[in-house]
């Protein structure tokens, strides 16, 4: 998660907050985040007299996985696509505005799915089972 914080120069704050449902370092994929969610709060920010101090900080980091890369030296990610697309939606319309299905443990099925905010990642429902049959001579 990333955050701008805009100082005015009569003292007010303004704060733009940004999630990425992966670890992103590529500053023009940022760049259209930030863009995305400025176009949404056009009317909620007032430059007044100028900004004073623009600060950027990251307040969540992930480390990257590592991809498997096939003969040719390329990398295929199926999922970059549609998370980058989340991204934005989530940008222009707020957090909650993503949704992902996610199967939990019921012997109801309609309630066997719940829906999760993108970002978040699924959670295991049940603790992992000790192994059985295991024994120490």
């Amino acid at each position: 998660m990333l955050a701008l914080l805009l100082f005015r120069v009569d003292g007010a704050v303004s704060r733009i907050a940004i999630g990425t449902s992966r670890p992103m370092r590529e500053p023009p994929l940022i760049q259209k985040l930030f863009h995305e969610r400025l176009a949404a709060l056009e009317q909620d920010i007032d430059a007044g007299y100028g900004f004073d101090l623009v600060r950027l900080s990251v307040l969540s980091a992930a480390a990257f996985d590592m991809q498997q890369a096939d003969l040719a030296g390329e990398v295929t990610d199926d999922g970059a696509d549609i998370a980058l697309f989340a991204d934005r939606i989530r940008a222009r319309l707020g957090e909650g505005a993503v949704l992902q299905p996610v199967t939990v443990e019921s012997h109801l099925p309609e309630r066997a799915v719940v829906t999760i905010p993108f970002t978040e990642a699924p959670r295991r429902t049940t603790p992992p089972k000790k192994p059985t049959g295991c024994r120490r001579r």
